[in-house]
């Protein structure tokens, strides 16, 4: 078998010449001669962990007892291949690393279908299984194999969030788990792949200190989530968001909000977005390797709907990313220009950005202003006197 399933190779099995096995009725429905030897040696080893390449099962379950050949010929014919395969399949007991590793293929099967209630049934029978790493191939339907545990596997999926659920409690860990090829979190795996906002909340709620885990590119899910959702919603609404809390501590992180503190009419975007900040609003002020904000990813990406609610809100929570610049001397004005020389969104992004700046400046220009009054009405008498 195969990590995909079981394979059959037709061409093993594929008969060389009738007449030298029909002939013959412990034969009768064997391989040919020519491949017999082969499949004989690859189930003893395989199946049975043994270099023998006799009868795979002991004489006494076939019925073969005697020690010659009138013997055994009148206890009846040897077993055929299908006996063989049966016994050594279900009456054998295999080692319990052929048993973990088949379970986890079960697992990994019922994932790629989606089949999330018989997926649930074998963690609840077998809980170890949640915190069993298994080697996926292109990982995330990327172009690179990895490691990563049934946890990561579901959010790639667009799983029900009671499974995430399911997961998290046998396996608690596994929520600050990194995958072996990207040292990314269930929640990097959930933001990129498009998982759905109360997939996004229940991750959130069970384990806080993922939403600004790095990965191998220094990227927060904020990142992915960005870069990545389409539904935020109209760019003519308007939008707010409430922190709690006070945002300008890195460390600090906020409890998730209540299911009843979002609006069901928004867009899933925009309420995953909410929970990420919310959680912990230090969010927005995370560099990746090449000192990119999340407001720069907005801002590369303003062509698309809803991109000027997601500059609005991270502007409202971080004013001063306005200023942010990457490694490249590049500012959030400036990522626009990625996003197209022309698309029907632009005027409206450079629009926000510039007034979101020129509010910084006058801003600065007061408090500069009051600390020179400040000054002045701190003056000693006898110097006012004398002027």
């Amino acid at each position: 078998g195969s990590q995909r399933g079981f394979a059959d190779n037709d061409e093993a099995f594929e008969d060389g010449n009738d007449d030298s096995d029909v002939a013959d009725y412990a034969e009768g429905d064997l391989p040919s001669r020519q491949d017999r030897a082969a499949v004989v040696q690859s189930i003893s080893q395989g199946i049975t962990g043994t270099n023998d390449d006799s009868l795979l099962l002991d004489g006494a379950i076939c019925g073969v007892v005697g020690d010659n050949d009138e013997q055994q010929s009148a206890m009846g014919p040897p077993p055929n291949l299908l006996q063989r395969l049966f016994v050594t399949r279900f009456l054998q007991s295999p080692a319990d690393g052929n048993r973990k590793q088949a379970s986890i293929l079960q697992l990994h099967n019922l994932l790629r279908k989606e089949d999330w209630s018989l997926a649930s049934q074998i963690l609840q029978s077998k809980p170890e299984l949640a915190r069993t790493w298994h080697n996926i191939d292109r990982l995330y339907g990327g172009r690179y194999d990895g490691e990563a545990l049934p946890i990561h596997a579901a959010c790639a999926l667009h799983p029900p969030p009671s499974f995430i659920k399911v997961l998290g409690t046998l396996y608690p860990e596994g929520l600050m788990e990194k995958d072996k090829s990207f040292d990314r979190v269930p929640l990097h795996v959930a933001c990129r792949c498009l998982a759905e906002s109360s997939v996004i909340r229940v991750l959130c709620e069970m384990d806080p200190n993922c939403v600004v885990a790095r990965d191998r590119l220094k990227r927060v899910p904020l990142h992915y989530l960005i870069k990545n959702y389409c539904a935020f919603g109209d760019d003519e609404d308007d939008v707010r968001i409430s922190i709690d809390g006070d945002i300008e501590d890195d460390n600090n992180v906020t409890n998730a909000t209540s299911d009843d503190d979002y609006d069901d009419n928004e867009e899933d975007g925009m309420t995953a977005l909410k929970i990420l900040i919310r959680t912990n609003p230090s969010s927005v002020r995370a560099a990746d390797h090449r000192g990119w904000l999340p407001i720069h990813v907005a801002s590369s990406c303003s062509s698309r709907k809803g991109m000027g609610r997601v500059l609005k809100v991270l502007l409202e929570v971080w004013p001063q990313s306005i200023y942010a610049k990457t490694e490249k001397e590049s500012d959030a004005l400036d990522c626009v220009e990625m996003a197209g020389k022309v698309h029907p969104r632009k005027e409206m992004v450079i629009s926000l950005l510039t007034e979101a700046k020129c509010k910084m400046e006058d801003c600065n220009h007061d408090d500069v202003a009051g600390e020179d009054d400040d000054d002045d009405d701190d003056r000693p008498e006898s110097i006012d006197k004398k002027e």
